[in-house]
């Protein structure tokens, strides 16, 4: 390796190609910032932080409400960046004076600025705390600091995926990639160590686009500046170059972070969390920070704070940082008016639990898990499911949950939905109960709120088929059962040592997925009739929409796909219908891009439990097969766990570990 060498592919640096990377996204969210704040006063002193290309400045100063007599201090470690600031302001007579200076050591005295802005460069901070700090300091009381940063970068997950494509797995990260999105929970915590009530500081979320005429060309610039090592370029790189760029646009254009605007064009969608906080008197200081009488830790550039708190502590399986948890002691989680305290027995594992590790889509310190049994401690107040403490209970948590990150499942006390939960049926074990959770919740939105399929308590037969893409999934496995009740003729895909096991369950025939003629075969199988397709996987678009009816049918799915390439193959299928499981807590959430809360979807997770705690409780229902404690019970058997979905090692079943 050479830090000297560089690929003959490289794109050399010019200032345009910022553009085209990044469009006019900073200006969109200093404009956003602006107009949540009070007009200025003529008397303003205002701070433009860690300043770049001075987009805050030339937003404060074309505003028609902006009155003349403001100075603007605009300083940046960068000194080409404040070159550049300079030429701005003497060809266009700016009241701005431009500094080179550390946002984290400021030259500027105690209590001086009526409002500092701080765009988009939270990222940029080798440790945020000491330059929050200084924004606290060098404000006056009364003061407004707004502090921004992205939420959701789509790109920043496919360049890594080429990264460790073209790298491998082991080979440290791009040194301008390391962490370059944060949670609302780190921004709100260094405000609140700085000096910030949080009483006194609200946070905004907003949309920010930028326009892609040219997807192979933005991904071979996004490459050039975004994907060189710590120690710089590998000689390989230039070997699998292009194997790199065509890996970003596959992965961008299969990702849920495009879409088209008004004018059909390709734009990319980024998302900024925005914090607005006043600077409390000297007296509320003390108050506000003392919670925080913790320990400080840092995660390259994001800063979490762990808080010591007098409670009961617990066992969970915590986030650190992308690729990265560990075993910890955390507080017990604090009961909720419409949630249960649950002392866990068994835990079950699905490939979102590994997901959000690896793609570092969550914030330090949440807790991980979703699927769980286990035993009623205590009901909150505004719960109107019956449940008593002693009660066995199973269903699903909002693990990794940005938003709250008490919400995990891997613990041995937790918190739980209360009316969404189901108290466990006395012929079922904790251990098949721990499988209920992601795959109850997801057939019910998949089968019956999307595809519209009759409840299985509606008691109709009918001779149309569904087609299961991923029928050995646990999900896959529930909703052949669950289909089969609703009437439906059933078929399946897995591999051929599982087609005897799904039969078992229900399903009528099931194809091999790895033949290169299986949308053929099912399309003959159903004589150009199958109407249904429900994909367990996300990666069947191309087979579903090929064995559907050449008339049509509706198709649904887990996850994100190219709805060119399912229109490509058979233009007359209705989707991709996609549903994501944590809609139905009926709680807003943040997983790379902010989600509002959906009351429906709550509204009828809760109608839908019930319909399945009774089918199961008549035995109509069975689990998938378990592989409990597969290597090792409890957290650490946990831990193993997640290593066996990452590598693709459960087929058939799922696993569960008990605690």
């Amino acid at each position: 390796m050479s830090s000297g060498f560089q690929p003959k592919q490289v794109t050399q640096y010019e200032a345009s190609h910022l553009a085209e990377l990044m469009g006019k996204v900073s200006e969109t969210v200093a404009n956003f910032s602006l107009d949540l704040i009070p007009p200025f006063q003529s008397t303003d002193i205002i701070h433009d932080n860690a300043c770049g290309s001075l987009v805050v400045s030339q937003c404060i100063l074309s505003k028609s409400s902006t009155p003349n007599g403001l100075h603007i201090d605009a300083t940046d470690i960068n000194p080409q960046f404040i070159m550049g600031a300079e030429q701005v302001v003497q060809t266009t007579n700016l009241p701005v004076k431009a500094k080179v200076m550390d946002a984290r050591s400021l030259q500027f005295p105690d209590n001086h600025f009526t409002h500092s802005f701080n765009n988009i460069a939270f990222h940029s901070m080798a440790i945020a705390e000491p330059a929050v700090k200084e924004v606290f300091r060098t404000l006056k009381p009364g003061g407004i600091a707004m502090v921004s940063a992205w939420n959701y970068m789509p790109h920043t997950d496919a360049i890594k995926h080429a990264h460790w494509r073209t790298r491998g797995k082991d080979a440290p990260l791009p040194m301008l990639l390391q962490d370059m999105s944060f949670e609302e929970e780190h921004v709100k915590q260094a405000l609140i160590y700085a000096g910030f009530d949080p009483s006194n500081t609200e946070f905004h979320h907003t949309d920010a686009f930028v326009t892609v005429p040219d997807m192979k060309r933005w991904a071979q610039l996004a490459w050039s500046y975004l994907g060189i090592l710590p120690s710089g370029w590998l000689r390989e790189d230039e070997e699998k170059w292009e194997e790199a760029v065509n890996d970003i646009v596959e992965q961008l254009m299969t990702g849920d972070g495009l879409s088209k605007d008004e004018d059909g064009n390709t734009v990319m969608k980024f998302v900024a969390c925005v914090a607005i906080a006043t600077k409390p008197d000297a007296g509320i200081k003390a108050s506000a920070a003392s919670f925080l009488s913790g320990r400080i830790g840092y995660h390259q550039n994001s800063i979490f704070i762990t808080t010591r708190i007098a409670t009961m502590s617990t066992k969970a399986i915590v986030y650190v940082e992308q690729g990265k948890v560990s075993i910890q002691e955390v507080p017990k989680p604090k009961l909720r008016d419409d949630y249960v305290l649950v002392k866990v027995n068994a835990v079950g594992v699905n490939p979102t639990d590994w997901k959000h590790i690896d793609f570092g889509r969550t914030g330090a310190g949440s807790r991980i898990g979703c699927d769980y049994a286990g035993v009623v401690e205590e009901v909150g107040s505004k719960v109107t499911k019956p449940f008593k403490k002693g009660d066995r209970i199973s269903g699903v948590v909002h693990g990794a949950d940005a938003t709250q990150h008490e919400n995990g499942g891997f613990a041995e006390y937790i918190v739980a939905k209360g009316d969404i939960q189901i108290k466990t049926p006395d012929n079922v074990t904790d251990e098949d109960a721990a499988t209920f959770g992601i795959s109850i919740s997801t057939v019910g939105q998949g089968l019956y709120k999307t595809l519209g399929l009759p409840l299985p308590t509606e008691g109709k037969k009918s001779d149309q088929f569904i087609l299961i893409y991923g029928g050995s999934t646990a999900t896959g496995i529930y909703g052949i059962q669950f289909a089969k009740l609703s009437g439906l003729r059933v078929l399946a895909t897995a591999s051929t040592h599982n087609f005897d096991y799904l039969k078992s369950l229900g399903a009528e025939e099931v194809f091999d997925y790895k033949s290169p003629n299986v949308a053929e075969e099912i399309r003959k199988y159903t004589n150009n009739s199958l109407k249904f397709a429900w994909d367990c996987t996300g990666l069947g678009a191309a087979i579903c929409a090929g064995a559907m009816s050449t008339d049509g049918g509706k198709y649904a799915t887990i996850m994100p796909v190219d709805k060119k390439e399912l229109l490509e193959v058979n233009p007359k299928v209705d989707g991709p219908h996609i549903t994501l499981m944590y809609s139905i807590f009926g709680e807003r959430f943040f997983k790379g891009q902010e989600t509002p809360a959906k009351p429906d979807e709550f509204e009828f997770a809760k109608k839908f439990w019930e319909i399945s705690r009774q089918l199961l409780e008549e035995g109509k229902l069975k689990a998938p097969q378990t592989f409990v404690n597969r290597g090792g019970s409890g957290f650490e058997g946990i831990m193993k766990g997640l290593d066996e979905l990452r590598a693709n090692k459960v087929s058939g079943g799922k696993l569960v570990y008990t605690l």
